[in-house]
């Protein structure tokens, strides 16, 4: 499962604003159906220059994830006209994909 990041420019449990929010790719990709996301990179990496960081959304794809359209491969992607305390909506919790 991808993990949603609410963050200034770090990642990760000891440097976010947060720890995180599991997610499956599809949803997360149906949730941003209107916005477009940018990729980071294979690493995390800042995405506002220091000094003018703005809270965005981040998107960690993982190796196992079923990789979409818009995100197409394994890294860290941002959402850059998304602020995240606009973007209550990409956090809500998910229903589970009928069996």
């Amino acid at each position: 499962m991808a993990i949603l990041w609410r963050t200034r420019g770090t990642f990760g449990p000891d440097d976010s604003i947060d720890y995180g929010t599991s997610m499956e790719l599809p949803v997360i990709e149906q949730r941003l159906i209107n916005h477009k996301v940018a990729f980071l990179g294979p690493k995390p990496r800042e995405a506002d220059p220091t000094g003018q960081w703005l809270m965005h959304p981040v998107v960690q794809v993982l190796l196992e994830d079923e990789l979409t359209a818009k995100f197409p491969m394994p890294g860290y992607y941002y959402v850059p006209e998304l602020n995240s305390r606009d973007a209550g909506f990409l956090f809500e919790p998910s229903n589970p994909r009928p069996r």
